[in-house]
């Protein structure tokens, strides 16, 4: 924890104060998280593979916008996951 993070949460009176804080700082406002779950969506809907990439970065960069959405309690279910990756590639 660095030192400015401690010493806000130092000056708290009580765990659910402390908490708050804590949830604040990682999290952000409640503006600040409708706006990340917005933005998240946005490349979560609109997530295509680049010419240039590979599967395994392709998946990597997926997973990273769907583990951030889960943490803002959006949830995207395994079947939606895998029709994400399977419309990524060309069809035969």
């Amino acid at each position: 924890m660095s030192d400015e993070v401690f010493q806000k949460v130092a000056d708290c009176s009580s765990a659910k104060a402390m908490w708050d804080t804590l949830n604040q700082i990682v999290a952000g406002s409640v503006d600040e998280r409708k706006d990340r779950r917005s933005n998240l969506i946005s490349q979560y809907e609109n997530f295509k593979k680049t010419d240039a990439e590979s599967v395994e970065a392709m998946y990597t960069r997926l997973s990273s916008i769907i583990n951030e959405l889960r943490t803002l309690d959006k949830d995207i279910s395994l079947i939606e996951v895998n029709d994400k990756i399977l419309m990524c590639f060309p069809s035969t």
